[in-house]
């Protein structure tokens, strides 16, 4: 059974208040300010850009070493960005997927 008393504010204390007084050689932290959020004028690498907003996208199935890969196509009005998604065994399982990916996408726009 464990019995938990209050200790009066006079009596001397068992152990240190931190890990440099107990001879452990740790430095406690100092305490951390709070990071300023993404966009914040007074943030070090200054306000984040708006994101980019897609014009058009396009799935793209292509064979590679035997199986069938599902690739996404996404243009931008800086640019393109061209990732692959996932690889299946036949073309048929690649069509179902770039299909559902292509109506998520279109979705979005």
């Amino acid at each position: 059974m464990i019995a938990v008393t209050d200790r009066p504010a006079s009596a001397p204390q068992d152990e240190p208040e931190d890990a440099a007084a107990s001879g452990t050689g740790a430095v406690p932290e100092p305490p951390r300010d709070p990071v300023p959020a993404e966009g914040d004028p007074d943030r070090p690498d200054g306000p984040a850009e708006p994101p980019a907003v897609a014009v058009g996208v396009e799935t793209v199935i292509v064979q590679d070493r035997g199986r069938w890969a599902v690739e996404i196509v996404v243009v931008f009005s800086d640019g393109v960005v061209r990732r692959r998604i996932d690889t299946y065994p036949t073309r048929a399982r690649a069509e179902i997927s770039a299909s559902l990916i292509r109506r998520a996408a279109d979705r979005d726009l």
